[in-house]
């Protein structure tokens, strides 16, 4: 029990007998074994001294010290060789007691809350010979690798244990150092805090799978609102399209109108004179670059291109005057008929303003321009027209018609302007006689209306000076309203 020995002494069985520091030891040198004596054992003193030993011829055995000296004979001397019991005497819970909790059999166990936080065991060996000399050593099993040894103490603490099956294990020794090695052995568990158990994971992944299940269907239904979005925004942009296409269509009919608009006559609804200096004068770039294709072997009776003709009405004022304005308008109305039934299709009849109208007409045979001109001459001729109140009139129309282009070879004088200024002027001259028509159409040939001679022409030479250049093929309309072609030389 002590490294201090103070005397040794050998009995008659060859153990040797050791004073020390802490009471008096036995020790067999053929099994090692060690018996400790103490002062419950019946020493005078833990401590002895130095030197203070004996034994008698008789084998008595004598030991000094502080407190006087101990004799005895070492045969009467008897180990304790009872293995002690060991009972659990106390459950502690945060330094409580908790005495009535403890089991009746240990096989029973104790069963521990997650709250318990720190929790104490106390054990006792029942060996009564010097309880203060028991030894104690203890495992927990599930927590504690190796045993621990508690000398003679005996209780043992744990804190925070974590939830699950433990097994409390004491071994302890008498005062002879008998231990009772099968020890004390209790099961202990603790329980798993509500939120620590198998149901509760249950729980929790409950709650991750809902979890999961409501992340999957909030992405579903973005998704969806996204595609109804996407679909929404398709169908709204497919409607702007369709409104914007409905738009432009709009403004190109609207455009359209406007241009027909710019493009007609109020009254009358035919082309006006905007119209034949805008669309009519792309056909004369036409008309011009072919005879400037063929302006070395040009056909001098050759008459194919377009025909002015000057329409205006005869007597048309004081008409205008009796009956009213409303009645002039019928009869131009009346006028615009007669000349859509009489032209071709292919012809542009056109309101040039007030009572005179274009008719711009294409002619590829000789002959077709005042054969038209006659037509629309006796067409208002002898049309009657109605007027409010059962009466009735009748009026005639000068023309004047010139044909484009009027020389072999394109000249300043050929343009729109010169080739409506040629077609008025003619239809002046045939005004001089009223109910008549005037033409120039082409190199070479010339006539001029009965009652009036070559002369009566000069007056377009100044508009055409190459009058005095070369020949034109005039004609006029007879006295008996027959188409009289003749061939006259108008130069000079």
């Amino acid at each position: 029990t002590n490294d201090v020995i103070y005397g040794i002494e050998i009995d008659d069985n060859g153990e040797l007998w050791l004073s020390t520091n802490y009471g008096i030891s036995r020790f067999d040198p053929t099994s090692g074994e060690i018996h400790n004596i103490h002062r419950g054992d019946g020493l005078q003193s833990e401590e002895f001294n130095f030197g203070a030993h004996y034994r008698s011829a008789g084998g008595e055995l004598f030991f000094g010290g502080s407190n006087g000296f101990n004799a005895f004979r070492p045969e009467r001397v008897l180990a304790n060789e009872q293995v002690p019991l060991i009972m659990l005497t106390g459950f502690f819970t945060l330094g409580q007691p908790i005495k009535s909790d403890l089991p009746i059999d240990e096989h029973e166990g104790i069963e521990l809350s997650h709250s318990d936080s720190s929790v104490s065991f106390e054990f006792a060996a029942m060996d009564y010979a010097a309880p203060t000399q028991n030894q104690y050593m203890y495992k927990l099993e599930g927590f504690d690798k190796d045993w621990i040894d508690l000398g003679n103490r005996r209780r043992v603490t744990y804190t925070d244990l974590d939830d699950g099956q433990y097994l409390l294990r004491v071994k302890a020794a008498n005062s002879s150092g008998v231990w009772n090695e099968a020890g004390f052995a209790m099961p202990v568990r603790v329980t798993p805090a509500p939120w620590d158990t198998w149901w509760a994971y249950t729980g929790y992944l409950a709650m991750i799978a809902q979890f999961v299940v409501f992340l999957w269907f909030s992405h579903k239904r973005k998704i969806r609102r996204e595609e109804e979005y996407s679909n929404q925004l398709e169908i709204q942009v497919k409607q702007r399209t369709a409104e914007i296409a409905e738009r432009n269509l709009e403004l190109r009919n609207l455009n359209q109108s406007l241009q027909e608009s710019s493009l007609s006559d109020p009254l009358t609804g035919l082309r006006n004179r905007r119209f034949v200096f805008e669309e009519v004068a792309k056909e004369l770039d036409v008309i011009q670059r072919k005879h400037l294709d063929t302006q070395r072997g040009l056909d001098p009776n050759d008459a194919s291109g377009l025909v002015f003709m000057m329409v205006d009405l005869d007597n048309f004022k004081p008409i205008n005057d009796t009956y009213g304005h409303a009645a002039g308008d019928q009869i131009l109305l009346e006028v615009r008929d007669l000349l859509l039934g009489t032209c071709r299709k292919s012809d542009f009849v056109i309101r040039w303003g007030g009572d005179e109208f274009v008719v711009i007409a294409k002619q590829s045979n000789p002959g077709e321009a005042e054969a038209l001109a006659e037509r629309i001459r006796s067409t208002i001729a002898e049309h009657t027209f109605a007027m409010d109140g059962g009466q009735v009139v009748r009026t005639t129309c000068s023309i004047g018609f010139a044909a484009y282009p009027v020389f072999s070879s394109p000249r300043d004088e050929d343009s729109l302007d010169q080739i409506i200024n040629l077609a008025d002027s003619l239809m002046y001259e045939a005004k001089k006689q009223r109910n008549a028509w005037a033409g120039m159409l082409g190199v070479s040939d010339a006539a001029t209306s009965e009652g009036f001679n070559c002369g009566d022409l000069d007056a377009t030479s100044l508009l055409f000076r190459a009058h005095r250049e070369g020949n034109l093929r005039a004609c006029r309309s007879s006295r008996d309203r027959r188409v009289l072609p003749g061939q006259y030389n108008t130069a000079g």
